[in-house]
């Protein structure tokens, strides 16, 4: 009795925390676990682990599927070559002597007429009285806003031009014509408050004179 109580003590399973001897470790090799005996694990459905072979048009592992059809190695798309263009002719130092000298020569022209309109139109009267006694009348008759207002048009197209010539010479754009088209933005306003000045006193037109005949051409 004494004997079969000390070979179930000697037989029993170490519990957790407890030192088995070798004894007990040959004879739990020998017997198997508790998990190896409730049999395999459920296998999981094939289809649900099987990889899914991507969608017909899309691209693959191997490439783009079509019709469930493997293709090639995979391609990008390449962007459509484009014909080299052809660099913009740079302005050089000529273009550039021409646009100071105008410049240059545009800034005199509106010192002068500053300097006129502050003496009331007095040069621009005098030139008038050289083409001609009518038009020396015009000229005295005349208001003395028009000189003004010709300074100040004249002030304010230069400075625009002269900012368009530098930003042009930055960016290596031929400038030289720009002040030219200024001088004749600068014409233009001047001719348009001239007939404005006109308008406000019709009088004026009586003093304007009329072509000769000789001028137009008629024969008596």
């Amino acid at each position: 009795m004494s004997d079969s109580g000390s070979d179930s003590e000697r037989h029993r399973r170490p519990e957790y925390g407890e030192y088995a001897t070798p004894e007990e470790q040959r004879a739990a090799i020998k017997q198997p676990a508790e998990w190896q005996l409730e049999g395999p694990e459920p296998h999981l459905d094939a289809t649900r682990l099987a990889p899914q072979p991507p969608a017909p048009g899309t691209y693959g592992p191997g490439g783009p599927q079509h019709g469930g059809q493997q293709q090639g190695p995979m391609h990008w798309p390449q962007e459509e070559s484009r014909p080299p263009q052809q660099p913009m002719a740079r302005a050089g130092f000529g273009d550039r002597l021409v646009t100071f000298v105008l410049l240059g020569f545009g800034l005199s022209n509106v010192f002068g007429v500053v300097s006129d309109a502050f003496n009331g139109g007095q040069v621009m009267r005098e030139s008038m009285a050289v083409m001609g006694s009518s038009y020396e009348q015009l000229a005295n008759a005349l208001p003395g806003w028009l000189w003004q207002g010709q300074a100040i048009i004249y002030g304010v197209v230069w400075l625009v031009t002269l900012f368009v010539s530098l930003t042009a010479m930055r960016a290596g754009r031929r400038s030289w014509w720009i002040p030219l088209l200024g001088a004749v933005v600068a014409g233009i306003l001047f001719f348009a408050i001239f007939v404005i000045a006109l308008g406000e006193n019709p009088e004026l037109l009586n003093i304007l004179p009329s072509p000769s005949p000789a001028d137009t051409g008629s024969s008596t």
